[in-house]
């Protein structure tokens, strides 16, 4: 958080876009633009979509269209034929809602000349209505006024192939490394004595030619700072943990009560959460039951309890979105 030593993850589970909370792809979409707003706003450093089982069949439909995996598709049963068209295909184990919803948290925090490069073109078919939302202006990149820093994507240089004795031999592998930076130029941006990984997001310096951190490139003395925050998948609440990005993992587990019709669930004897001004702290935004349901899918767990350490109370009946802006409001407060 701004003015602190603490970090901040938030983990949403996909349940946040299912059709009880949005009935088509201009409302799912909305709601993802809240979520990644106010990420950029509090400077939040991860973004978790836990692929949540769904509770309510009734609510969605399963196709019989099987995936690569033999897995059955799900769509929002609710979504017009033209939306449905602009879900992602469903690809590995990964269901649309998760998919959807972390497509569209990375896509709001993407340069605009770098959205092809990340994209697939059938995961750009739906953006469609976040291209017409405004740009989040909290991100000193997104602005695009700055002459001497750029966002960029580290792409491989073409490997020509070794000629011997007059024929052409493949190379053994691919580069693992490169100097070439796609910054949304007609030509990359080729950096001088540095060599990077492939397929990274990087901030260069355009007149040294070199990649420079992010606080060096906005002017920020807060070494937490976040500019922009990381989009991870996640498939089951141990995994939230295994697979952390977060150097030293979580600190402090809290649990943001969110969807909310229950008053006599189990986390209601949670301790309240007690504001410090260190540590990295784990938000898990959504209903009970949800993070319930996957705790009971994951062999590594008995309860969701197992793993929460505390809750930020939350009037009954708010929204995900909402939820996970009353949360951050109240950890920023003095």
């Amino acid at each position: 958080m701004s003015g602190s030593d603490m970090t901040v993850s938030i983990c949403i589970p996909s349940s946040a876009i299912r059709c009880e909370n949005s009935k088509n792809l201009s409302q799912a979409t909305y709601i993802a633009y809240q979520i990644s707003k106010l990420a950029t706003v509090y400077k939040v450093s991860e973004l978790i979509v836990l692929d949540a089982p769904d509770r309510s069949s009734s609510k969605i439909q399963e196709t019989d269209s099987v995936g690569n995996h033999g897995s059955k598709k799900r769509v929002f049963a609710e979504f017009s034929a033209e939306d449905t068209k602009t879900v992602p295909d469903f690809e590995s184990d990964k269901s649309n809602e998760a998919v959807l919803l972390g497509s569209l948290l990375q896509y709001f925090i993407t340069p605009p000349y770098l959205v092809k490069s990340l994209f697939k073109q059938r995961e750009r078919a739906s953006f469609k209505h976040a291209a017409k939302l405004p740009k989040l202006t909290a991100l000193p990149f997104m602005i695009e006024n700055d002459k001497k820093y750029k966002e960029g994507l580290t792409i491989p240089k073409h490997t020509p192939k070794m000629s011997r004795k007059g024929r052409h031999s493949k190379p053994h592998k691919k580069l693992q490394v490169t100097r070439f930076v796609n910054i949304g130029a007609s030509k990359p941006l080729i950096l001088e004595g540095q060599d990077v990984p492939v397929n990274v997001r990087v901030t260069v310096d355009l007149s040294q030619k070199k990649v420079v951190s992010p606080q060096v490139a906005y002017k920020s003395s807060n070494k937490t700072a976040s500019f922009a925050y990381t989009v991870r998948y996640s498939s089951s609440i141990s995994s939230i943990y295994t697979e952390s990005g977060v150097q030293g993992g979580y600190t402090e587990t809290a649990f943001v009560e969110a969807d909310h019709y229950h008053p006599k669930d189990k986390y209601q004897s949670l301790p309240q959460y007690y504001k410090k001004d260190s540590g990295n702290i784990l938000l898990l935004v959504g209903n009970w039951r949800d993070f319930e349901a996957c705790a009971a899918d994951d062999k590594n767990l008995g309860s969701i309890s197992d793993v929460v350490d505390c809750k930020i109370a939350m009037p009954p009946g708010v929204r995900i979105e909402d939820a996970a802006l009353i949360a951050l409001a109240k950890l920023s407060n003095p």
